[in-house]
């Protein structure tokens, strides 16, 4: 499988970052067409940026799946992926392995997640990476739905 390949090509309908450190202007962009690294720079060097939009995973076109970046009271670096349970009723195994590949690619981040509805608070997730030397993964009991069992 040639996962590298299914992950360039991303079509954000929205992104929104802060254009200064004071968070007081913002800058909205609509229709964006880029690659993953280019939206992962994007997420790293905008914090609080967010990323609302569809990409394709092998076969699979996924539409309002988000991405942002947030640190926590740690001052950590996390990845974040949303997806809304509606879109993974079919082939979630599939699904869920190309977001893994997504998440052992990402670079500069101090760990990340993807679930559905997924806030940086939460004490669980569905899947999460802590990048140390390897990305180092734990899954719980349910897929990125949200309610399927693994």
């Amino acid at each position: 499988m040639t996962l590298l390949k299914s992950l360039t090509d991303f079509k954000f309908a929205k992104i929104v970052f802060p254009k200064n450190n004071d968070y007081s202007d913002w800058q909205y962009s609509n229709n964006l067409e880029c690659s993953i690294d280019k939206a992962l720079d994007y997420c790293l060097k905008y914090e609080m940026s967010y990323f609302l939009g569809s990409f394709r995973l092998n076969e699979y076109l996924l539409d309002n799946v988000s991405f942002s970046v947030e640190r926590n009271k740690d001052n950590c670096v996390c990845f974040i992926i949303k997806m809304t349970d509606n879109l993974l009723l079919n082939n979630i195994d599939e699904i869920e392995f190309c977001i893994v590949e997504l998440m052992r690619k990402a670079k500069g981040f101090d760990f990340a997640f993807c679930d559905n509805e997924a806030h940086l608070d939460d004490e669980k997730y569905s899947i999460y990476v802590q990048y140390l030397k390897e990305p180092c993964f734990v899954y719980n009991d349910w897929k990125i739905d949200g309610f399927t069992k693994r």
